[in-house]
């Protein structure tokens, strides 16, 4: 086996071990693996040259710790949508979940109950405006219409599109939208949708893909901040204050595998970065705070018990640490092209499926503005109540699809 560096959108690097006698369709197959791209989709560069599946590796004259280029190919009105999901339904929908049921990302319905009998039969005393009024705890009131309960707290869930016989609720990903105004994604500057909004000041869009790279790269480089309030994250690539990632369930778009590492690397953070150590036996890793200043440890895993050094992490030695290679490996910089993050802002997209400032009443023809708040309009000419996304009769499929965002 041979360790090759394979380098995407040329600023992110996997590490892909590989059989120099394999066929290079069964490396692409390795690789498509790691870098969590399809497999029809993967070309390779190497010298300045497209490696074809008709290519003998052993002719190439790739030894080990040698770097590979790749691109993704693909048409150029595809659209990367979740499974099953037509054109006409993402554009309506406004939330996406992680499903777990499903194991992936799914367009998700937002649905209220009473807080104190769990009924559904609950009218809010107004509209939901934003993701304060559906996550926190009882944030919104109302009255319960069901028979003996005098329940007057709402509670809020999201569920899985797609129809589940036990109707678990599932992991709402609020920085996942519909790509409604084709904003850029900020690495490949391709227009996909759903996108992954940053919580920066620009909101940065990165495609769904692209943030499965990013992730995985990050993670792989132990990348990941922790943060004091929303924990062991990951913020914009363009290097934006305030801009990490909130919820971990985003992270479940990394796949099974990585998520796993996450939670992981996550633990493992958490106590390093509070002065502990990790033991570095084979196999253990377990973590632990030291009492004292001193350099000799001894893990207290009874499976192992290894002492070592707790500044270079070899075997407890006197004198001087030998020079350690791994402790000089420096995490690549995920960087993005200035003029790209620039295309790539939110909020100053304006192209021809930005939404209008005003809009007509399905009824009667009076043009509302909307400035901002839930999708539920209410005419004030002729008192109907009607959606701003359907520009139709409001009804129980715009208030579990968008009502608000």
């Amino acid at each position: 086996m041979i360790t090759v560096n394979v380098k995407f959108h040329s600023n992110c690097a996997v590490l892909v071990e590989i059989n120099p006698d394999s066929s290079l369709s069964e490396i692409k197959r390795e690789i498509s693996k790691k870098v969590n791209l399809p497999l029809e989709e993967v070309r390779i560069i190497f010298g300045g040259k497209l490696l074809t599946d008709d290519c003998e590796f052993q002719d190439l004259d790739i030894g080990d710790q040698s770097t590979l280029h790749i691109f993704r190919q693909i048409s150029g009105n595809e659209k990367t949508r979740p499974s099953g999901v037509n054109e006409e339904r993402e554009l309506k929908n406004q939330y996406y979940v992680y499903c777990k049921e499903c194991r992936s990302i799914q367009p998700g319905k937002l649905r209220v109950k009473c807080a104190m009998c769990q009924d559904g039969a609950f009218v809010l005393s107004r509209d939901p405006e934003g993701w304060s009024d559906v996550l926190q705890s009882r944030c919104m009131g109302g009255e319960c219409r069901n028979d003996g309960c005098e329940g007057t707290a709402a509670e809020f869930v999201f569920k899985c599109g797609k129809s589940h016989p036990d109707g678990i609720s599932a992991a709402v990903l609020r920085h996942v939208r519909p790509n409604r105004r084709e904003v850029e994604c900020i690495t490949c500057a391709d227009v996909r949708s759903p996108v992954l909004v940053f919580p920066c000041e620009s909101g940065h869009v990165m495609c769904i893909e692209c943030f499965r790279v990013y992730g995985i790269t990050q993670l792989s480089e132990r990348r990941f901040i922790k943060h004091p309030e929303y924990g062991y994250t990951l913020p914009c690539p363009a290097g934006c204050p305030s801009s990490e990632i909130q919820e971990s369930h985003h992270f479940h778009l990394l796949g099974d595998e990585q998520y796993e590492r996450f939670n992981t690397f996550a633990a493992e953070e958490y106590v390093l970065q509070d002065g502990g150590v990790l033991c570095p036996g084979p196999g253990c890793g377990m973590g632990f705070v030291l009492d004292t200043a001193g350099r000799k440890v001894t893990c207290v895993a009874k499976d192992c018990m290894m002492t070592f050094c707790r500044d270079c992490k070899n075997e407890y030695h006197e004198g001087p640490c030998d020079d350690n290679p791994l402790l000089r490996l420096s995490a690549q910089d995920y960087s993005v092209d200035p003029f790209q993050a620039d295309r790539s802002r939110w909020e100053d997209q304006s192209r021809t499926l930005i939404d209008r400032t005003t809009k007509p009443c399905p009824k009667c023809g009076t043009r509302t503005e909307r400035n901002g708040g839930c999708m539920h309009m209410l005419c004030p000419r002729c008192g109907e109540d009607w959606c701003w996304v359907c520009n139709k009769v409001w009804d129980r499929d715009c208030q579990g699809q968008h009502w608000f965002g």
